[in-house]
């Protein structure tokens, strides 16, 4: 597929063997603001400090992304 995913490629290989005919239409990003638990960019790291050394932070970082995709 030469379209941009936001799946990961393992997943992507074992839609495409089910469903050949799969055409990504869109995708969907939130970037709500909120409370980042998680977040590199802006140094929130509650569960690893690899992430950051703050507990949390207000952000208005990528949350979720979704591939929409039309099966034929």
């Amino acid at each position: 597929m030469s379209h941009e995913t936001a799946l990961s490629e393992p997943v992507l290989n074992m839609v495409a063997a089910k469903y050949p005919r799969m055409t990504p239409i869109t995708h969907i990003e939130d970037y709500t603001p909120g409370g980042r638990v998680m977040s590199q960019t802006i140094g929130a790291g509650f569960f690893s400090n690899v992430f950051g050394y703050w507990p949390w932070l207000w952000g208005n970082t990528r949350v979720d992304r979704f591939t929409v995709l039309r099966v034929d």
